[in-house]
Order: C-alpha cells, then structure tokens, then sequence
C-alpha cells in the first residue's frame, strides 16, 4: 500500500487478457486498464472498507477482458495483511474466473423464467411430494387451478384436493399411483374433475406424474397439472356437433329414399292384401287347409314390410358410437334391405370369405355411408345403369402407400360401391370432402353426406376415398379394419 505497488500471478494475467511480460505495476494502472468510472468508484470504497474493518470480502465483478473486450464475470476475495505495528500494509487476493458458471446460472434463471411464463399462460402448476421428508410443495398455480385458497401446509398427497374434487377422485388418482408403482415405477396420467370452492365453477385438470425411487422404496413423486377445462369444454360441444350434423344428414339421406321404401312398402302389402282376401274365400268355402296356406302367406309379406320398417326406424332412432366389434355380413345385410327400396339395380358381389368375418364399425353407421354414397350414384346415373357393391378381404402394407389416409398395416375389409355414370371430375375431386361442398343446384342436398361418412371410416380406424384410377363412373373405397 505504500507505493501502490501490484503483483500478480501469471494465470491472473492471463484470465484479465494481459500480456504476463508487461502486466501493470501498479493498482492505478490495472484500474486504468480494466476499470470504468462506477467500476472504480466501488472497488476505491471496498478499500475503504479493508482499512477500516481489516476484516476479508468477497465478491463477484464483471470486467471486459484487456486484449478483446470480451465481458468475463470473476469471484474475489481480498484478504487485508497487517505488519508489525498491527497496520495493513498490503492487500492479498485470489481471483477465479466464472464465466461459463454464470453464464449457465443466466440460462437457468432465463429458462426457469420463461417455464413460469408458460405455466402462467397454459394454467400449468407443479408439486413434488417428498415421502421421506414427510414434505409437500405446491406451485401457487396449482392452488389458483383447483379453487382452494386455504393452502393447509399440514395435510399431505390428495387431502389438500378434496375440498374441490368430486367424490372419489382422491382415491382414484391414488389408485393409479398404485398401480404405477407396481408396474416398476412407469409415469402416470389422470384427469381430475372437480368443482372450484371459491366460485363453483366445474374443472377439469389433468395430471402428468413422476414416481422418484431410493434403494428400490418410493421417495417422491413429482407431477405437473395443467387446467384443461376449456378444452374439455370444447371438444364436448365439437361432439354434439358432430352428433347434430350426423343426424341431419342421416335425416336427408333417408328422406331421399322415403318414396323408393313407400313404393317397397306398397309391393310387400299387396301380395299380403291378395292373400287375405284369398283366405277369406277360402274360408266362406270351409276350405280351411287352403284359408290356412293363404293367412300363412299374407303373415309372411306383412313381416317383411314389419322388418322393413322396424330397421328403417332403427337407423332414424339410432346415433353412431365410436365403433365395436360387429360382424360384417349380417351389417351388410341390413342395409341391403333398406338400399334395396332406393333401387332395383344394384349389385351384390359379396366374397363368401367375409362370413364369419368382424370388422370395426358400427351397424347403423355402415347403413349411413352405404345410403350416401348409393345415393350418389344414383343421382350421377340414370335408373337403367346398375350400381354395383362388392365387398373383399384387403391387406394395408406399406408399399400400398395408404400412410396418407392413417391406416395402419394390417387386414382391413374394401367395400366398393361403383356407378357407371360421367365420373367426378379432377377439379371437383379435390373439395368433395369438404363439409357444405356439393354439386346439386336447387338447394337439393347439405355437402355433409361424404364428409360425414368418411369422418365415420376414420373414427372406425378406417379411410373413404375416391378411386382416382378407374376410367369410366365413380368408385369410392370404404376400408374398415378386420378385426378378431
């Protein structure tokens, strides 16, 4: 301190950017050299405080770097040395160079930031609850989530839950931690429903969760929540929107053929009129083995009009699900009984491979798609041109290059249902999919009946395509997954 001397190591040097042959010899130099005013200003007052205290300091300083300017963060601790006379005569210190440890502690802290942010702005909260410390740590967001402003630090696990869970939820969420752990400690998921104390208001919170293990025994669990309310919300009125755009359409494709089943009707009764009144003769005969025969055909021409009738209603009154096993042929039986009052000319071609065979679908909504697309090409015909439905075993590979519809590889059954009409041309090819889109002029017709049907297919795991290869009419293509 007495003639303002500095002597520093080599690696001192080196870490400041200055040349270890000519370093400065003096503090007033290094300060010239590292040092702006605010710089110098506090490391002249941390001086002061080594006189006066004589006690050591620590601390940490941002310097640009001699040679590049480059910024570079350093720790440092001054040590004050006494000499004989109990003064402080010199100044003894130690400097390290953290920059790669700062600058990941800014990374840190800059990501940590921004997961706040996003767990602000997604509704996400986070707990970990420590088995061994007999600890609980909740986001404030996980208690903003579920309504609950009492954050009761004394009860553990779900017990904090209950106030805004619907009965049996705790013990639920607790069974599928169970669960988890008996299968070797995988990650689980739940989705909570419950109803917020502070407003009323019904939630839906889903729940992403890490089981943590010492010494082979649970230690932790570590979970993330996120408020999936709104979504919840919206795909249920996606739903019932689907459900109402099914219905009108189904309503529109049985209405198209409510004459066609009038004139069925009509053909099945009469025989049953003829045959009652044949009866009736017969008896006023006391012919009753004849009357007998009679009644018996009449019984028979009325049941087929009942089952006519009682499985058009069925498919008015019945919505389509998400599909189930069901078996292929009776299905398609089905709705030959209803197609068959549309048109007398369709074809058949069933591959007697089918029987026995199940696919994933749903009765009522097979019966659906056959009527729009029969439709369809009906309407693309005259009513001397045949239509033809035939039905095969079919194999998804992927060579067959069926990835851009999302099936998967596996035995799928191809229905085909081909009018011989002018085709669909390339232009129209592109939209006939689209919801509203449609060709019929006169207000005839909604645009749902295709991409109704195929979202149909595809909830099935199935695909509806256009036959793009075939040179005369229009061939659409109904997949539908075998199943065992």
């Amino acid at each position: 301190l007495s003639d303002h001397s500095i002597t520093g190591s080599e690696m001192l040097w080196e870490i400041l950017g200055i040349d270890p042959e000519h370093g400065p010899a003096t503090y007033d130099d290094a300060a010239r050299l590292l040092f702006d005013k605010e710089t110098l200003d506090t490391s002249l007052a941390r001086r002061e405080y080594l006189l006066s205290t004589g006690k050591d300091i620590k601390y940490e300083i941002k310097l640009p770097r001699a040679d590049t300017g480059e910024t570079r963060y350093f720790r440092v601790q001054i040590h004050p040395e006494k000499n004989r006379d109990g003064d402080i005569d010199r100044f003894f210190g130690v400097v390290a160079d953290i920059t790669e440890q700062k600058l990941l502690e800014e990374e840190l802290r800059y990501q940590q930031e921004l997961s706040q942010k996003a767990q602000e702005v997604g509704r996400v909260g986070h707990f970990y609850n420590d088995y061994e410390k007999k600890s609980l740590f909740w986001s404030d967001t996980v208690y903003d989530i579920f309504g609950i402003e009492e954050h009761a630090p004394h009860l553990l696990g779900t017990d904090r839950l209950r106030p805004a869970l619907m009965p049996g939820e705790a013990e639920k969420f607790e069974a599928e931690g169970r669960r988890a752990v008996e299968m070797g400690g995988t990650p689980f998921s739940y989705t909570f429903h419950g109803k917020r104390p502070n407003d009323g208001q019904i939630i839906f919170v889903q729940s992403n969760c890490t089981i943590e293990y010492v010494d082979g025994r649970v230690k932790a669990i570590l979970g993330f929540l996120q408020d999936i309310t709104e979504r919840v919300e919206a795909q249920n009125t996606r739903e019932k929107l689907e459900a109402a755009l099914q219905e009108a359409q189904k309503s529109e494709a049985l209405n198209y053929f409510a004459g066609g089943m009038a004139h069925e009707l009509s053909n099945m009764l009469q025989p049953a009129i003829s045959f009652g009144t044949l009866a009736k003769s017969a008896a006023s005969k006391g012919d009753s083995q004849a009357a007998e025969k009679h009644i018996s055909e009449a019984l028979n021409a009325i049941s087929r009009a009942t089952d006519l009738t009682r499985k058009a209603l069925q498919f008015v009154r019945n919505s389509p699900v998400s599909g189930q096993s069901i078996s292929l042929v009776p299905a398609l039986e089905e709705a030959r009984s209803i197609l068959r009052a549309s048109s007398g000319n369709i074809r058949w071609d069933l591959n007697a491979e089918l029987y026995g065979v199940c696919v994933h679908a749903e009765t009522t909504g097979l019966v659906q798609i056959l009527l729009n697309l029969v439709r369809n090409a009906i309407e693309a015909t005259s009513s001397s041109e045949r239509i033809e439905i035939t039905a095969d075993k079919y194999a998804v590979t992927e060579e067959t290059l069926w990835q851009e519809h999302d099936l998967a590889p596996g035995k799928y059954v191809k229905v085909c249902v081909r009018d011989f009409g002018l085709g669909i041309s390339s232009g129209i090819a592109e939209d006939i999919f689209n919801p509203m889109f449609t060709t019929k002029s006169g207000g005839m017709g909604t645009g749902l009946g295709l991409p109704v049907s195929k979202g149909l297919a595809e909830r099935w795991g199935g695909a509806l395509v256009l036959n793009e290869d075939i040179q005369d009419g229009a061939e659409f293509l109904l997949l539908l997954p075998i199943t065992d």
